[in-house]
């Protein structure tokens, strides 16, 4: 066999070859077939550009096209292809069967790869149970109003946060703060108030102008008058009646 038919049937014989043998022959042969460039421009001079129907090559560093009978060549892929004379076409792709390798079909960018995924940040773990804040309390039997504003007001039972009143009379209280009088005097043209008798009294802030009880827990009381217990005397017991205009 000529040197000549073993290059030829070696060529025709790649298709059917195993992706190994294929790879190493075409090595051998210096040969690349078939390829897919991608050809946009036409320049001037008698040039193509690559269809689907074309033969394609890749051989010596050149790009081999063969249309027909007539073969073109260009030095990129993406260069146009100028029409060439067969004599300098190499012997090897001239053998070569016409139509045979025509099946390729043009090879499209493969699209970017998605972003990789934000990094997982776990969150900060629990804190450990003897940190963990305690529940709240449950409500209080009689829930405290927020602000009490009575002109007269007679109960058993009286827990509130603010109380404006002009009179206060309670058995027994328990009171954050009282306000002297002139304070008391702007809170009740706000707000209005008027009279309080209650067996038990409980408030964070009084606004009052007198105020009598038998039994008193304070942490500060500014008032103009305070009257604690049954007696007369019990009046300047509570030396706190200089106090209110502080």
């Amino acid at each position: 066999m000529t040197p000549t038919r073993l290059v030829l049937a070696l060529a025709l014989a790649l298709p059917l070859l195993p992706q190994p043998a294929r790879a190493q022959v075409r090595a051998q042969l210096r040969i690349d077939l078939p390829i897919s460039p991608r050809l946009v421009v036409i320049q001037p001079g008698v040039q193509v550009v690559p269809e689907y129907q074309d033969e394609v090559f890749h051989q010596g560093g050149w790009y081999w096209l063969r249309r027909e009978d007539r073969w073109y060549r260009a030095q990129s892929p993406r260069a146009a292809f100028v029409m060439v004379e067969p004599r300098i076409v190499p012997r090897v792709l001239v053998t070569l069967a016409p139509g045979r390798y025509r099946n390729w079909q043009p090879v499209e960018a493969a699209p970017p790869p998605p972003p990789p995924p934000p990094q997982y940040r776990p969150g900060p773990p629990p804190p450990p149970p003897e940190y963990r804040p305690a529940p709240p309390p449950p409500p209080p039997r009689y829930a405290p109003a927020n602000v009490v504003r009575a002109k007269e007001l007679n109960a058993g039972y009286v827990r509130a946060r603010v109380i404006y009143a002009k009179e206060v009379r309670a058995y027994e209280g328990r009171i954050g703060r009282m306000v002297r009088d002139d304070q008391w005097k702007r809170g009740m043209r706000k707000h209005g108030g008027g009279r309080i008798e209650a067996e038990e009294l409980e408030a964070d802030v009084i606004y009052v102008k007198e105020l009598n009880a038998d039994w008193i827990d304070a942490a500060e009381i500014h008032a103009k008058e305070i009257r604690i217990g049954e007696g007369d005397d019990d009046r300047h017991g509570h030396d706190r009646d200089g106090d209110w205009q502080r």
